[in-house]
């Protein structure tokens, strides 16, 4: 089993009409699928994010999404001390690293923590050099992603993505790749992934090769649940997912609303609108998570070190 979903098909290089079509309704088959149906060994929770500004104002970027507030809240509210209690020194590997903005970001969340970087994608851009030339210890690679076996460096022991893995035809595939490495290191191993769930079908349209429920990710994670702690975190949901497509009316993606409003009106707005989503979303579990947080803490040292 190479892809945890009926299909391999990417709709990043452009479908015509009749591909468009298939292309919903297998990733609707899939999603429906038993989607409630996984693996126990996965540990399930619901994030509960703190919206106060000292992780607000680290997490939010003007008209960002909610998919994309909610992981950067995850990730400020990440248990970095905990982490480097673990790995002593935390040398990242960012999958799908695109412009290389994470290196910063990651280390503005962990307080500095981050000794190396090394991000990896099949594209290079402009930015990385820029980077390079401003932060020591800090390395891009131009690969594909699913030869990741070959970017991999004996330091690495922190692996993050954020929504890249949908992207990736064969995505099971890489995770068994991932699994090999960690088998093959006596030291302790962190990944945390960042997924669309279902909810993007509807939300994202066309977007990467799949999107992910609780029975898919099981299947992602399947070579991990005897050696290793799975935690699965819901984020967001009915509040978020309603938010998403107000920022699309408001930012003038269907129409010129920009020409009519004042932007900074709108941003304001927005930013509102979106802290009283997530904070109504986490008063209770929510049936249609906005995103998930994967976590995976391989060759520990024998305690959970995160856990809500």
């Amino acid at each position: 089993m190479k892809s945890s979903s009926v299909h391999s098909w990417s709709s990043d290089y452009g479908l015509n009409v009749i591909e468009k079509i298939i292309w919903i309704m297998l990733n609707w088959i899939n999603n429906i699928w038993l989607s409630n149906s996984y693996n126990r060994k996965v540990c399930v929770n619901y994030f509960v994010p703190n919206v106060s500004s000292c992780y607000w104002d680290v997490s939010y970027d003007k008209m960002t999404s909610p998919s994309r507030t909610l992981s950067n809240l995850f990730m400020s509210q990440f248990p970095w001390e905990k982490v480097q209690s673990e790995v002593s020194h935390i040398n990242v590997l960012d999958l799908g690293c695109g412009k290389g903005n994470h290196f910063e970001r990651l280390q503005k969340w962990s307080n500095g923590r981050i000794v190396s970087y090394r991000g990896v994608d099949q594209r290079s851009d402009s930015n990385w050099k820029k980077i390079i030339n401003s932060n020591e210890n800090v390395s891009f690679v131009k690969a594909n992603v699913i030869d990741v076996e070959d970017v991999f460096e004996m330091s690495t022991n922190f692996i993050f993505s954020q929504s890249s893995i949908e992207h990736f035809q064969y995505d099971v595939e890489l995770f068994n790749k991932i699994h090999d490495f960690v088998c093959c290191s006596t030291k302790p191993v962190v990944q945390v992934h960042l997924l669309p769930s279902s909810s993007g079908l509807r939300l994202y349209g066309w977007h990467g090769v799949r999107q992910y429920t609780k029975r898919t990710i099981s299947k992602l994670v399947h070579m991990y649940l005897d050696d290793s702690y799975v935690l699965l975190f819901e984020l967001g949901g009915m509040f978020c997912n309603n938010a998403h497509n107000d920022l699309k009316r408001l930012s003038g993606r269907k129409s010129g609303v920009y020409q009519m409003f004042d932007y900074e009106k709108v941003s304001m707005s927005y930013e509102d609108l979106l802290k009283r989503a997530i904070v109504a979303d986490a008063e209770r579990v929510q049936k249609y998570p906005s995103f998930y947080a994967l976590v995976i803490h391989s060759n520990s040292n024998g305690s959970v070190f995160y856990e809500h």
